[in-house]
C-alpha cells in the first residue's frame, strides 16, 4: 500500500490507502488558541451550508478548494527488500538545493534509527506549516500490520539539524499521527484557511463525517485534541443495482420476486428516514428447523468484522418465505463515489447467508453542526 498524493490542478491533498485518521495517544497537536480554528471551521460550515443541496460531496469539494498549492512532495526508496537502509540520493528535481541540504542533515546522521517502512517507501512533503516563510517537513511512513498502519510525522525547520521534532521524546512517532489503514474511512488533507495551514482530518462512518483542524507543529498537553469539530450528517437512499450478466456459471440467477420485495422495503426505509422515523416491522419468525440457541436470534446475520459496518436490518417477505436482510457499508478510503459504498446480505436462517446483492446508493447532506469530538453522535441515517 503506497502513500501518495491526490492532485487537483495546483492543489494537493495527501492521499493514503484506506486512510484512517487517528492521532497517536502520545501526540497532542493543538493550536495555542482555539479561536483561529473555530473561525476556520465556521467558515467551512457557511460554505458547506450554501452548497449542501447543489453538490454530491460538498466536504470533499471544500477540501479541494482550500488545498494548499505550495507544497513539494516526493517519495524516496530508502530501504531494500530486507529492510536495510539505502542511500537517500539523488535529489528529486522539484526539491530546491537548500531544502535538500536540510533533509540530508535531518536524515544522514543515523539513518537506521529514523523510520522503517514496510514497503521501503518514505514520503516527504516540504511545506510551511507555521507561516514563518520556511518550509517545514511532513514524513509519511507505511508500517503495515493487520491494520495496515501508516504514520504522518511533522518536523520544524532547523538550521543546525535540518528539521527537528517539536515533541521531546525518544520515539519519532510522538511528533505526528497514526493512520489505521484498514477498518476506517478517513482522509487527511493539507488546507489553508484564513492565512493558516492546517491538517484537516475527515473521520467518517456511515451517515457522518467528522472534520477537525490541527496545527501539527503546535503541541498543547493541556488541551490535547479537545478542539471543536465540524459534524456533517447524511441520509442514504439505497436501491438494488441491476443484475450483471458476466457468463459466470457459478453465479446463481437473481430471484425476481425477492428483488422486488427488497426494493419495496428499501423504498420504505428511505421514506421513514426522510420522516425522521425508524421502519417498524416485525422480525421473521424462527425457522422450524432452527437450533434452540438460534431460536430468538434477530437479525440473522453474524457479529460482523472491523472492515465494514452493519447499518440497517429488515425482514423481506416473499409469499410464505421470510428473509433477513442487512445493509453493509464497507470501510474504504479508496472510495471514489458513495454510489458503491454498500451491499445487501440476505439470510434464509440465522447465520445462513444465501446472497450478496450490490446496491446503488445516494447520499444527501442534511445537517452541519459544530460539536466536541467526544460528543456522543448518532451516525445512522
Amino acid at each position: 500500500m503506497a502513500i501518495g498524493l491526490i492532485a487537483s490542478g495546483s492543489r494537493v491533498l495527501l492521499g493514503f490507502a484506506l486512510l484512517v485518521l487517528a492521532p497517536l495517544a502520545s501526540a497532542r497537536p493543538a493550536s495555542t488558541s482555539a479561536d483561529p480554528q473555530l473561525r476556520a471551521l465556521q467558515q467551512l460550515q457557511r460554505e458547506l451550508s450554501e452548497a449542501m443541496q447543489q453538490q454530491a460531496d460538498p466536504l470533499q469539494d471544500a477540501l479541494q478548494r482550500h488545498a494548499t498549492g505550495d507544497s513539494i512532495d516526493f517519495v524516496l526508496e530508502l530501504y531494500d527488500a530486507n529492510g536495510n537502509p539505502q542511500p537517500i540520493g539523488p535529489r528529486p528535481p522539484q526539491v530546491p538545493q537548500e531544502d535538500w541540504e536540510h533533509l540530508l542533515k535531518f536524515w544522514q546522521p543515523e539513518p537506521a534509527d529514523h523510520f522503517f517502512s514496510e514497503n521501503g517507501h518514505i514520503g516527504f512533503i516540504l511545506i510551511d506549516l507555521d507561516e514563518d516563510g520556511q518550509r517545514d517537513l511532513l514524513v509519511t511512513v507505511y508500517v503495515g500490520g493487520t491494520g495496515l498502519f501508516s504514520q504522518v510525522l511533522a518536523y520544524r525547520r532547523d538550521p543546525d539539524h535540518g528539521f527537528i521534532s517539536t515533541v521531546q521524546s525518544e520515539y519519532p512517532e510522538d511528533a505526528g499521527y497514526s493512520i489505521n489503514g484498514r477498518g476506517g474511512d478517513q482522509q487527511i488533507a493539507l488546507v489553508q484557511l484564513d492565512g493558516r495551514t492546517y491538517l484537516a482530518y475527515r473521520d467518517s462512518h456511515y451517515g457522518q463525517d467528522l472534520l477537525t483542524l490541527h496545527r501539527p507543529l503546535e503541541h498543547d498537553a493541556a488541551t490535547g485534541f479537545a478542539a471543536p469539530a465540524l459534524q456533517l450528517r447524511y441520509r442514504h437512499i439505497h436501491a438494488l443495482a441491476p443484475e450483471r450478466v458476466n457468463g459466470d456459471n457459478d453465479t446463481p440467477p437473481r430471484d425476481a420476486k425477492r428483488d422486488a420485495a427488497i426494493d419495496r422495503q428499501l423504498q420504505h426505509l428511505a421514506q421513514a428516514r426522510r420522516n425522521g422515523k425508524d421502519l417498524a416491522d416485525a422480525a421473521c419468525p424462527a425457522p422450524a428447523d432452527a437450533k434452540p440457541e438460534d431460536g430468538g436470534t434477530w437479525p440473522w446475520r453474524d457479529a460482523g468484522h472491523y472492515t465494514f459496518e452493519f447499518v440497517e436490518d429488515f425482514p423481506v417477505r416473499v409469499g410464505d418465505r421470510c428473509y433477513s436482510a442487512s445493509i453493509v457499508s464497507f470501510l474504504s478510503s479508496y472510495r471514489v463515489s458513495y454510489e458503491g459504498c454498500c451491499a445487501l446480505w440476505v439470510y434464509s436462517a440465522p447465520g445462513e447467508q444465501i446472497a450478496e446483492l450490490p446496491l446503488s446508493s445516494q447520499r444527501q447532506l442534511f445537517e452541519i453542526n459544530l460539536v466536541s469530538p467526544a460528543a456522543d453522535t448518532d451516525t445512522e441515517q
